[in-house]
């Protein structure tokens, strides 16, 4: 019997050589850090939970235990909470638990079981960090767990670069177990008596997940007996290369990106001569930083607004955000810009107030002799009133307006206009377009139509100066 309890040891000891190996090689910990560790109940969690108290003396550790009960399994998810409640208080650790409704959850929002329970969890664990102050938060997925997760975003569509599948760390996040097999886990926990629960919704079928741990992955190994190695090592080599990509990525989106707030714009002109591969990590950088669960077909669809295409066009991704273009930029944004409408019909002079905009204008009739002289500006015109007399109409472009700009050749689109002179498609109705008798005569602050100006002959003058 002493002989059988000193192998058990050794397996448990050489699980924790292991762990060790994959702290000092990833850096997953320092000395003196609050280390927050997520515990299911179940056997991975369990391991991980042991694991880090034995090597709490070795980096002077102070742990904590965060269960979140999702509420999915009723009675038995309750009895899982009590298990690791228990199992904290047998270890002198603090408990940090919050119960959920997982299917409501996904009801409200429309997503899967698993995409409801997922976002709830996290959404306890950053701010049990938050309010703990812990420096991380370990999380037990295994080498399992990682072919599973690369095969479900395989089967679901997704980029090149998340088929490196889950980082060891990330943020406050680390996965000590990542590189280690659950049957190896499940030895150690044998051989050392320690108890864990069994979630039995690891065997239903409705979940993907479960399909492809139990049927895929059976299936995919009838082939190569080292499918699983073989995924993991090229998921490691992925890694390596996202790694040296990222500097590349970084520097490209800092010249042609810019975040404001929660939107991002990026530059056409410049993103445009980047490699293809190169434009979709730097469009998987900004979804990533944004958050928005994408998949591949995301991807593509942004590329294809990208180029090429007319001067604005929209696409619904995640979460109802929206990839819009206007001009040459692309824009990655909560909403799309509000529709600004207006009509104002002006039938003397005056001061009118463009309430829409906060615009103001002082429209006045002058003879030549009250004229001193005539500076031409962007925000004063003069007019010869009997080529635009009154009613004047005030309102946004509309598609299909044209006019003679001023300096140009001939007659041009409103729409090209806006183009040459690079106002982006949101903004445009934020240009008031002044008409008579039906004609543009004024775009607002940028150019005046050709036809109207004042000439030789010209005896009475339309004065029409933006105030504000």
């Amino acid at each position: 019997m002493a002989k059988q309890d000193k192998n058990f040891r050794q397996d448990f000891q050489t699980l924790l050589s292991r762990v060790v190996t994959t702290i000092e090689k990833y850096t997953l910990l320092k000395s003196n850090e609050h280390i927050l560790v997520a515990v299911s109940g179940g056997p991975d969690s369990v391991a991980l939970l042991h694991l880090l108290y034995k090597l709490k003396d070795r980096y002077n550790l102070q742990l904590g235990v965060v269960h979140y009960e999702h509420g999915i399994r009723g009675e038995a998810s309750l009895k899982d909470a009590t298990f690791v409640e228990s199992l904290a208080q047998k270890l002198n650790l603090p408990f940090y638990i919050e119960h959920g409704n997982a299917k409501a959850y996904a009801k409200e929002k429309k997503l899967s079981l698993e995409a409801a329970a997922r976002l709830l969890r996290y959404d306890f664990f950053e701010r049990v960090l938050k309010d703990t102050r812990a420096d991380k938060l370990a999380l037990g997925h295994t080498a399992d767990d990682q072919v599973e997760e690369i095969l479900r975003r395989l089967l679901r569509g997704t980029a090149w670069a998340e088929l490196a599948g889950m980082e060891i760390k990330r943020d406050q996040y680390i996965r000590p177990l990542l590189e280690i097999y659950k049957e190896d886990i499940l030895v150690a926990l044998v051989t050392e008596k320690i108890p864990y629960v069994v979630d039995v919704t690891n065997l239903d079928m409705r979940f993907l997940r479960n399909r492809i741990r139990h049927k895929l992955i059976p299936f995919l190994l009838e082939f190569n007996l080292r499918f699983k190695e073989n995924l993991l090592e090229m998921s490691s080599i992925w890694r390596e290369e996202n790694a040296w990509m990222e500097t590349a990525v970084k520097n490209a989106l800092e010249e042609c990106g810019e975040k404001t707030g929660e939107k991002y714009r990026v530059d056409l002109t410049l993103f445009g001569h980047y490699h293809p591969a190169l434009q979709r990590r730097i469009l998987t950088k900004i979804l990533k930083d944004l958050s928005l669960p994408y998949t591949r077909r995301h991807l593509e669809n942004l590329i294809q607004l990208a180029f090429p295409g007319g001067t604005h066009k929209s696409i619904t991704l995640p979460k109802g955000w929206k990839g819009y273009k206007e001009g040459t930029y692309l824009y990655i944004t909560p909403s799309l810009p509000a529709e600004i409408d207006y009509h104002y019909l002006i039938k003397s002079p005056g001061i009118v107030e463009i309430k829409e905009l906060n615009f103001l204008f002082d429209i006045n009739v002058v003879t030549k002799a009250g004229l001193e002289n005539i500076t031409l500006s962007p925000s004063k015109v003069y007019i010869d009133l009997e080529k635009a007399p009154f009613p004047l109409e005030i309102r946004p472009y509309r598609p299909g307006d044209r006019f003679y700009p001023l300096g140009g050749k001939g007659s041009k689109k409103l729409k090209d206009f806006f183009i040459d002179v690079k106002i982006p498609f949101s903004e445009r109705k934020k240009y008031p377009v002044f008409l008579s008798q039906g004609r543009v005569i004024w775009i607002a602050g940028l150019r005046l139509d050709a036809r109207v100006m004042p000439g030789p002959e010209t005896t009475k003058y339309l004065v029409i100066d933006k105030v504000n």
